[in-house]
């Protein structure tokens, strides 16, 4: 079976609002219909987001810059409002907490009114570091080849946060920073840390909506202003992230699912895999690579006698080129030349340490977040006339169906199945080994593969080849 590379870059051009209402849920289907079709509808709004958030559509750009709708420094007024808010406190508890006869001495909670005041106190500094984290961790936009099925209120927030296209106070969303409080023997408490709070106003978007859809009333979604809210809120309401969780989230050890310094989830770059299965297995000696550590085709030389492809006769198969002509004139003749074929099945074997210990990492719990990623965004197939059915059953053990096919999940507590495992180790071979062979096969590298005839008594036994059997392109006469 070959690996067909699919499109990974394709955009729509429709608008957000038309990418929100295609994600509606079909009614009168059967519970588990239902429960494909909402996972599936969610999948279409995080992806409307991620496009809506990539870059506005063009009526849009030439109506904003008419009109702002970013409002007044949101961030900065959102660390204002705290501060506001909180200042008086920290000026009550001054007084309660300090000089000779301070208040608290006779109320008996000093110790306590004073770690609330260190609390407070600290909090410029921790809400500075708050801020910069926030802006550098919940953002996908360098992410490469990011995978949109995962966290849809994180990738709202980014949008957000980046004040993207119809994500601004004008639209309803906005956020704010609290005290992270809890309840204890009846009494509010603060741990010292604080949360940042994205809201959505329903009434500020449908005014502004509503605007839109006068001022360009033959744009998608002016007839269901309803449908279209319902898809720009956030799930499960407010939204909130807090700084020790962030920072926590964020400071993943090596080798886990996030990008470093994120909340999402990265999507292994194949030219990288690839070129450290190449690399580990010594199959291409001496190769190059550029300064993002993709292989230089050209460079490097490998051994056609361990993978060149033999008929059950043991005869080397060949490709033959006609690369010019001998002579001139009524006497000139073609100029063949003969290329060793590669058999995909000795390359797979040279590499099966490489793809084991590939399998081996994205099998562990902590690292199937990047396999998930891998295949939504690189391996998965759009239907079964994608793949060769009965060799993938011969290969795995079972015959995959369309819906083994479908984007996966990042959301199930148990992980990926094992069924899910197996179709995820037989596709990275195939593209492995697809990649490689064409590697192989590239022009760059034919002088490697160049027929090379030899005669009865070579020290090799699989080149002892009767040349007066032997024609150029390996069959007999």
């Amino acid at each position: 079976m070959s690996y067909r590379n699919p499109k990974y870059t394709y955009k729509s051009h429709a608008s957000y609002y038309q990418n929100l209402i295609d994600a509606g849920v079909e009614t009168g289907l059967d519970i588990t219909e239902q429960e494909r079709a909402a996972k599936e509808e969610k999948q279409k709004i995080n992806a409307a987001r991620v496009e809506a958030g990539n870059g506005a559509n063009q009526a849009y750009v030439t109506a904003g810059a008419q009109s702002n709708t970013y409002g007044d420094q949101t961030t900065r007024g959102a660390i204002g409002d705290f501060f506001t808010g909180t200042g008086p406190i920290v000026g009550d508890l001054t007084m309660q907490t300090k000089g000779p006869d301070a208040p608290c001495n006779r109320t008996g909670n000093c110790a306590e009114l004073n770690a609330r005041l260190t609390t407070l106190n600290k909090a410029p500094e921790i809400i500075k570091d708050f801020a910069e984290d926030i802006y550098a961790q919940v953002n996908y936009s360098d992410i490469e080849n990011f995978d949109e099925n995962q966290g849809g209120n994180y990738i709202l927030a980014a949008n957000v946060l980046q004040g993207k296209g119809r994500f601004t106070p004008a639209y309803g969303y906005g956020y704010k920073i609290e005290e992270n409080s809890f309840e204890e023997d009846g009494k509010t408490k603060y741990d010292g840390t604080y949360n940042w709070v994205f809201t959505f106003d329903e009434k500020k978007a449908r005014k502004q909506i509503e605007k839109d859809c006068q001022d360009m009333p033959g744009q998608d979604g002016c007839d269901d202003i309803d449908g279209l809210i319902s898809k720009m809120k956030y799930e499960g309401g407010n939204f909130s992230i807090n700084n020790a969780g962030l920072k926590q989230q964020t400071s993943a050890p090596p080798g886990s699912n996030q990008a470093p310094g994120s909340v999402f989830i990265r999507t292994p770059k194949m030219s990288n895999e690839m070129q450290d299965i190449i690399t580990t297995s010594e199959l291409l000696i001496g190769a190059e690579t550029d300064d993002n550590g993709n292989i230089i085709k050209g460079t490097g030389t490998f051994d056609i006698q361990k993978f060149k492809l033999q008929d059950d006769e043991g005869f080397d198969q060949f490709i033959t080129v006609q690369e010019g002509t001998v002579g001139e004139g009524d006497s000139a003749m073609a100029l063949n030349m003969s290329y060793n074929k590669i058999d995909r099945q000795k390359v797979e074997d040279h590499i099966a340490t490489e793809l084991l210990t590939k399998f081996n990492y994205y099998s562990e719990p902590q690292n199937q977040g990047q396999a998930i990623a891998l295949w939504n965004k690189v391996l998965s197939k759009k239907d079964l006339s994608d793949i060769n059915v009965e060799e993938v059953e011969k290969a795995i053990g079972f015959a995959p169906t369309e819906e083994d096919l479908k984007t996966w999940s990042y959301d199930d507590p148990n992980g990926l199945s094992e069924k899910q495992l197996k179709l995820f180790k037989h596709l990275y071979s195939e593209y492995a080994v697809d990649e490689i062979v064409g590697l192989m096969g590239n022009e760059l590298y034919k002088q490697q593969r160049a027929y090379k005839p030899v005669y009865e008594g070579s020290a090799n036994p699989s080149d002892k080849v009767n040349l007066d059997l032997l024609v150029p392109g390996g069959k007999k006469q």
